[in-house]
Parts: structure tokens; C-alpha cells; sequence
């Protein structure tokens, strides 16, 4: 580590290391984390990059129509439960049917949207000389279709974004616990007969609701300062 040379923009102040993009000596004030770039450097990821912001809000969209067929299907499945309605050819079953088709469109619509947004969030951070678990963008985006890895490695990138972002990560293990353990209990529903999977339906269309909020608000935390 350079302790004799002076910054590159502040000639009179010693430097404490160099920027691992550009190679130059940097004081604090210029690299304020020994593991960032300069802040001149941050200017110009800024400038080259696509902006994220448009992708956050396409997904950010997508999940939330996603969540919201979660809550009507919640809706439609209490509703069943609690009138014992078991009639394959009820109302409350055909519409409920039918929330279930347009709830699969629009999640394959959301999952595309999420991963476009995955892919360009993690571009944005090893530009800004982040630590991740994963070398490139489309690592990242593929490790979500990846059995086990998918209930890890994701959101450990997204807690490394966030933290290297200054926002608070924990919202990253939320997002884990409910999407987790809400796939985990959709995938008892269907194997139960009955009133009884739909009531573990509605547990497991809760837990999603609260998935899909806290990754809305990390799509709003990871929104880089172009600064």
C-alpha cells in the first residue's frame, strides 16, 4: 500500500492506496472504502453504464401484478374455506381457476423482467468494483435456476449489492425467508386434497405477498447514485 505518494487530485495530501480501476493514488476523501473506486472513476461507471432504474421499475411492476394474483387467490381460497365450498364447478373454483392462469402469465412475465433487472444490478456493481459471489451478470441471473443454489446464492449477491450500495442488507434475508418458505409450502398445497391444500394455499400466497414487497423495496434501494 502507498504511503508516500500524494493523491492524484489532491496533490497536497498523501494518498492511502490506489483505485483498483484507474491505478491512481487516491487520499480518503477521493476512495473512501479501500475496496471502491475513486470517486472519479464511480463518475465515469455512472456515465458508460445503462441506467438500472428503468429495468427496476419493470420489475418492480411485474412482481407486483404477480403479488397481486397472490392476494386474489388468497381471497378466492378463504372464501372456498370458509364456505366448505368442495365444488369442482362452483363459482368461487372457476374463478379461482381462472386467477391461477392469469397469475402463471404473469409470472413468467415477471421472472424475465426480474432477471433482466438481476443482470443489469450486478453489472452495475462489479463496475463499481463490488465483491460478489458470482464473476459476471449472467452468473448470477443463471444461478437463480439452479436447484439449491436458488435458495442462497441470489440473495447472497443481492445482501452483497446492498451492502456495498450503504443500504441495509437485512432486507435481502426477509425476502429469503418468505419467498423460500412460500415455494416450500406452495409445493405441499398442491400435493393436498381438497379444502386442506387450499388453506395451505392461502399461507403460502401470504408469504409471497411479503416476498414480492421486499423485493420491490430493494429494487427502489439498489437505484445507484450517478454522483
Amino acid at each position: 500500500m502507498p504511503t508516500e505518494s500524494m493523491c492524484a487530485r489532491h496533490p497536497a495530501v498523501r494518498s492511502v492506496t490506489t483505485c483498483k480501476r484507474c491505478g491512481r493514488f487516491a487520499c480518503a476523501q477521493c476512495l473512501p472504502n479501500l475496496d471502491e473506486l475513486c470517486t472519479d472513476c464511480v463518475a465515469r461507471v455512472s456515465a458508460e453504464l445503462p441506467p438500472l432504474e428503468n429495468r427496476a421499475l419493470l420489475a418492480a411492476l411485474g412482481v407486483g401484478a404477480t403479488s397481486a394474483f397472490h392476494g386474489l387467490n388468497a381471497l378466492l381460497g378463504g372464501a372456498m374455506v370458509a364456505t366448505n365450498d368442495t365444488s369442482e364447478d362452483s363459482a368461487l373454483a372457476m374463478a379461482n381457476g381462472l386467477a391461477s392462469l392469469g397469475y402463471l402469465v404473469t409470472f413468467i412475465t415477471s421472472v424475465v423482467l426480474v432477471c433482466m433487472w438481476f443482470h443489469r444490478a450486478i453489472r452495475h456493481a462489479l463496475a463499481r468494483g463490488a465483491s460478489l459471489e458470482v464473476a459476471t451478470p449472467a452468473a448470477g441471473v443463471g444461478s437463480w435456476f439452479i436447484p439449491f443454489v436458488n435458495l442462497a446464492r441470489p440473495f447472497n449477491v443481492t445482501r452483497q449489492m446492498l451492502s456495498h450500495a450503504g443500504q441495509n442488507s437485512a432486507i435481502a434475508s426477509t425476502w429469503q425467508a418468505l419467498w423460500v418458505s412460500g415455494n416450500i409450502i406452495a409445493n405441499v398445497s398442491v400435493r393436498l386434497d381438497g379444502l386442506a391444500g387450499q388453506g395451505v394455499g392461502v399461507v403460502s400466497d401470504l408469504l409471497l405477498i411479503g416476498a414480492g414487497v421486499c423485493f420491490i423495496h430493494i429494487t427502489r434501494s439498489l437505484r445507484w447514485s450517478k454522483s
